[in-house]
């Protein structure tokens, strides 16, 4: 098979993420969903491996990841062996391993794993947002010598711990929006037809709404048939796939279509393999129209075919919000612009998937993911675009938008001076890291904080101290 050559930034990132495994530091390389991160893996771990000779250990946490990870080492020609049920330890340099496989073996007392992990100069994290997770901090224990490398398109957590703990140093690739801009990645439409859904009950647990509760207020007649009905309307005989708030949900979604006479599938975690991935390859050949799921294909799944993703299950976090919206941006030849149909509020909540967003390494910042411009919708065809994007009139049917209320309210305005030479509208604007470029004063920094939201006095103690002003 013929690969197209790397991309520019894709050459950057494996330059810069060599550079630090060369210094002994460890990176995580940050690239938008659908970005070719296991693609800029492989190729790093090619290089440490032909050139220095290491060991490489690349880690996932599902058996669909593992295979996508394995098949990105075979086109880059990396001999590997596997280690999953069924598959041991091999001579190979390279092993593609499922982390709860490792984790159980260890459990077991096996020593050939235990020495396995002490041979490893590197450890590839896939979907390294999880690196500071239980199961992943206990395969990091270990690994004694190993340096790690990770890779994700959603550098932060809901529960505001940062990766820094892990990672010494980011390589960062392009946005998503250069990603669009230069045909990597399908532009897209966002549309969020209303629906009556009141989330005010649901409580929250693990910092987003608590499945059961919200599977239970889901799992009404007329909401389950929402996508339905939105699919008929927007996305009619598109591949499409339909993000739902548990298994049931899931399900009944899926007879809800199969009723109205579409080609429909639900799958889940406890799906068998097979029957999953017959599911998957039926909308790249036509003969599956939707498929339903609950978290399955949120993270890694590479699907070319799919036009369309409806969110039918509200979050409260960013990061699963990103992984389900960015799904069908993947460019093909058959394919025009993406469809998002947003039936939960999800966007207004997070922001456009392409709004640029501020993130750090350092831990103790909640929701500094969502300091991004605001969302307007149309009242008359639900077209959803950022604010700051927006002008009067609704660029898909022409209807003007009703006057909108300003994000910051003139009390606002009064109450925070400057920063250096960014006014109010320039902080709200720019991501973090640029805005702290311009600090000189505590005062500063603490101005930062209140007009993003950032709540954690500690954070500002921090700040000061790295910046070295008082």
């Amino acid at each position: 098979m013929s690969l197209a050559p790397m991309r520019p930034y894709q050459k950057k990132s494996v330059n810069e993420a060599l550079a630090c495994l060369m210094r002994k530091r460890s990176p995580i390389n940050v690239v938008p969903t659908r970005g070719g991160k296991t693609r800029i893996a492989a190729h790093v771990i090619g290089q440490v491996t032909g050139r220095a000779g290491w060991n490489v250990g690349a880690f996932v946490h599902r058996v669909e990841l593992l295979k996508q990870a394995s098949l990105a080492l075979s086109r880059e020609d990396i001999p590997h062996g596997a280690i999953m049920p069924g598959h041991t330890i091999t001579s190979h340099k390279v092993h593609v391993a499922s982390i709860d496989t490792v984790l159980a073996r260890l459990s077991s007392g096996c020593s050939d794993t235990a020495r396995w992990l002490l041979s490893l100069d590197m450890a590839w994290l896939d979907e390294a947002h999880h690196a500071v997770a239980g199961k992943w901090l206990r395969l990091a224990e270990a690994m004694a010598k190993a340096l790690l490398f990770g890779s994700t398109a959603t550098p932060f957590r809901s529960d505001g711990q940062g990766l820094g703990d892990v990672f010494h140093e980011a390589v960062r690739g392009p946005s998503m929006r250069e990603l669009i801009q230069a045909g990597y990645l399908a532009d897209f439409a966002v549309l969020a037809p209303p629906t009556r859904i009141d989330l005010s009950t649901v409580k929250t647990r693990g910092g987003d709404f608590a499945q059961e509760e919200l599977q239970a207020l889901l799992d009404n007649p007329d909401f389950i048939r929402a996508p339905l009905r939105a699919y008929g309307r927007f996305a009619q005989g598109e591949s499409c796939v339909v993000f739902c708030a548990g298994v049931a949900h899931a399900e009944a979604t899926a007879e809800a279509f199969r009723a109205a006479g579409w080609r429909a599938v639900s799958i889940d975690g406890n799906t068998p393999a097979a029957q999953r991935a017959a599911a998957l390859d039926g909308l790249a050949d036509g003969s599956v129209q939707v498929v339903t799921s609950c978290d399955l294909i949120s993270e890694g799944t590479d699907l070319p075919e799919v036009g369309c993703a409806i969110l039918a299950r509200p979050t409260k976090s960013t990061q699963l919000f990103m992984q389900q919206a960015g799904r069908p941006l993947t460019p093909h030849t058959d394919k025009g612009r993406a469809l998002i149909i947003d039936l939960v509020r999800n966007v207004a909540a997070h922001g456009m998937i392409d709004a640029d967003r501020p993130w750090t390494l350092d831990g103790g910042v909640k929701g500094l993911e969502r300091q991004v411009p605001g969302t307007i919708r149309c009242p008359t065809c639900w077209r959803v675009i950022g604010s700051a994007e927006a002008g009067e009139l609704c660029p898909s049917c022409g209807t003007k938008y009703p006057a909108r209320t300003a994000i910051i309210t003139p009390g606002d305005r009064n109450a925070f001076a400057s920063v250096g030479r960014l006014a109010i509208d320039d902080i709200h604007r720019l991501p973090l890291v640029k805005v702290l470029e311009h600090v000189t004063s505590r005062q500063h920094i603490a101005t930062i904080a209140k007009i993003k939201g950032i709540s954690d006095k500690a954070w500002i103690e921090r700040t000061a101290k790295d910046r070295r002003v008082g």
